[in-house]
Order: structure tokens, then sequence, then C-alpha cells
């Protein structure tokens, strides 16, 4: 059931490069959530997934980890307009948890 976990095998692929400092391609989802919070996106994030079908929503509220590159994260990232290097920072924040 959680396609987050299933993905992992690909968390060094795009995103955070090899080695950063402090960049997870993986994100525990409390601490992710926190890091939205403070960065003032958690709820355009809550809009933009409560906007989408129920398969998408049991997956951002049941998940318990959230994978950089999994689809969900990087169609979000596109609807709010947000960078790579957006997403990165946001897991390097969200690892100072």
């Amino acid at each position: 059931m959680d396609r987050h976990r299933a993905n992992r095998a690909d968390a060094g692929r795009g995103g955070c490069a090899d080695g950063e400092a402090g960049c997870s391609a993986i994100g525990d989802a409390s601490t992710v959530r926190l890091a939205l919070y403070q960065i003032e996106l958690r709820q355009q994030v809550e809009d933009y997934v409560n906007s989408q079908d129920i398969t998408v929503q049991d997956s951002w509220n049941y998940t318990t980890a959230f994978d950089r590159n999994h689809p969900l994260i990087l169609a979000c990232k596109q609807a709010l307009g947000k960078t790579d290097a957006d997403l990165d920072a946001l897991f390097v924040l969200a690892a100072t948890f």
C-alpha cells in the first residue's frame, strides 16, 4: 500500500545531490509537514491535496514518510510553481526537526 516506501530505491535520482549535507530524499511525514508550516506552504499544499481524488488524499494523510521523487510530491511541486531547488530545501529543512 505504501507506494512512498516502494520508491525509496529511486531516492538518489534527481534532487538532492549525493552526499549533500543535511539532504535526504526521504522525509518523515511529520517533519515534512512542520517544514511546510515553517515556510508558510502548509495550507497551500493541504488545499492542493484536498482538490485531488480520494486516493491522493489518502496517500497524503496516511503515509509515514514522503519520498522527494514520489509522483504526489512532484505534482504538488508543479501545481504550486516550485522548483527542484525549493523541494530540496524543504527536505533539508525537514531533516533538521
